[in-house]
């Protein structure tokens, strides 16, 4: 009877370990469906079904509640362009803040 076998891992820094495993269960006669949980990326060993990065981003837009804005930006969270943009957002944040005690 054919399985179908979920692959869970970071394939970014263990893609070959993934692979050899994947390798494994194709050769058992089973499907194999894989998420990456890597941070730094993503492998080019074997395909990938799902980045988890990805469903997380899709499931936070969906299910945000009005009025807070989901910011997307292709950096890591150490490159200097994102934490210019939190520090950003967070002096917007005090500055509004500070105008609603005013009033």
């Amino acid at each position: 009877m054919q399985k179908t076998i979920c692959l869970i891992g970071a394939f970014d820094t263990k893609g070959e370990e993934y692979a050899f495993v994947r390798e494994q269960i194709l050769s058992r006669g089973h499907k194999v469906f894989t998420v990456n949980t890597g941070v730094l990326g993503t492998t080019a060993l074997f395909p990938v079904d799902v980045e988890a990065d990805r469903a997380m981003f899709d499931a936070i837009k969906a299910n945000v509640r009005a009025g807070i804005p989901v910011i997307e930006m292709d950096n890591n969270i150490n490159d200097p362009e994102f934490s210019a943009k939190a520090v950003e957002m967070m002096l917007d944040l005090i500055k509004q803040a500070k105008q609603k005690q005013r009033r």
